[in-house]
């Protein structure tokens, strides 16, 4: 019962203390002055280096979640460790002693609790080194954050890279999925705006996204692949490209200011706004419906612009608008003109490969 005790004695000093360090040195100094038998100073030792993970668990609470994820492997270091180390206390306190004795002819209670100490986190390492790989795969589920999820590719493997045609099947399949983010993402920002204040668009998920993509490709790339492959690669490049350009622009909108009064028609505007997010919601499953929606979709939204930039110079002229908030408003609206380009150009460029994957797949199903 008293080593039980004082295990919980030395994570409550370290708990106060916030520092291991301190804690143990209490108990080094208690024991070199004869206040505590040297077993219940080893339980105290250990039970500070349980709960030290309460400074691990307090500085990770408004982190990053990578920062989580180290605080988590500390944690389960350390309490896994403690556990281990009371229940074989009995053994590794004689074996520090004879480490001790090694390299001293009469150690000390302190020098043999040092060498304890030291024992116990080798012990540690010599757990946890087998469940390393298990370990970082249990860390990289957790505090998962949205861009995180959104960067990690799905169907992406590099064993795929050895089979060129299931990997552009792969790639098809990512790109979709990028898009499908991005462009969801920045429809809900001009439907919400508020929204889009709070959650944002993900930027830098889905740029990290297209770099593993383009890294995907380029260890593809070193092998020797089908005409087909040869050709799509050069227009998922281009398409990543064209997504990233929506998922860039449309987060600057986040911080475009608002609008005034007398800047132009609020209709102008809300048509702008739906010729966007109409380009956002196009179809690539066949090539024919999507160039002549193109088109329309394009010139409905230039109209708009154009209307607007038309409204905004005549109010400058008039003196009813300041040139500044002009060149404010007018920003914006080449930014959603830039959006809607981005999308159509995305989609433009994946077109053919979508379909043409989509009538393979058919075909083999068909066939089996």
């Amino acid at each position: 019962m008293a080593p039980f005790v004082f295990l919980l004695l030395g994570a409550g000093l370290s708990f106060l203390t916030q520092s291991s360090s301190a804690a143990v040195a209490i108990m080094l100094t208690a024991t070199a002055g004869g206040a505590i038998p040297i077993e219940l100073a080893a339980a105290a030792i250990i039970g500070a280096d349980v709960g030290t993970t309460s400074t691990a668990a307090f500085a990770s609470l408004n982190a990053t979640p990578a920062a989580k994820r180290v605080a988590a492997a500390q944690i389960f270091f350390n309490l896994t460790t403690g556990v281990i180390s009371f229940i074989l206390l009995p053994v590794l306190l004689p074996v520090a002693r004879r480490i001790a004795g090694a390299m001293f002819a009469d150690p000390s209670d302190t020098v043999v609790l040092a060498a304890f100490h030291t024992l116990f986190n080798l012990l540690g390492v010599a757990v946890w080194s087998p469940f390393a790989g298990l370990l970082i795969r249990r860390l990289q589920t957790m505090f998962v954050s949205a861009d995180e999820a959104i960067s990690r590719p799905r169907f992406l493997d590099p064993t795929l890279a050895e089979v060129p045609a299931v990997a552009l099947r792969g790639l098809l399949l990512e790109v979709d999925r990028m898009m499908t983010v991005t462009f969801e993402r920045a429809t809900a920002r001009l439907e919400a705006p508020e929204a889009g204040e709070r959650n944002g668009t993900h930027e830098a998920g889905v740029l990290a996204l297209g770099q593993a993509i383009r890294d995907f490709i380029s260890q593809l790339s070193r092998a020797a692949l089908p005409s087909e492959t040869v050709e799509a690669l050069p227009d998922i490049i281009r398409c990543v490209q064209h997504i990233e350009e929506v998922a860039t622009e449309s987060h600057a909108l986040l911080s475009e200011r608002s609008l005034p009064d007398a800047a132009s028609d609020g209709a102008r505007w809300s048509r702008l706004q739906a010729g966007v997010v109409a380009t956002l919601q196009t179809s690539t499953e066949t090539v024919d419906a999507f160039k002549s929606e193109f088109d329309m979709e394009m010139n409905e939204v230039e109209d708009a612009y154009q209307a607007i930039k038309k409204d905004l110079l005549e109010a400058v002229a008039s003196g009813r608008l300041a040139v500044s908030a002009a060149e404010a408003a007018l920003v914006k609206a080449q930014r959603l003109r830039r959006v809607a380009e981005a999308s159509l150009k995305a989609e433009r460029r994946a077109a053919p490969w979508m379909g043409l994957t989509a009538a393979r797949v058919a075909s083999e199903a068909e066939a089996a």
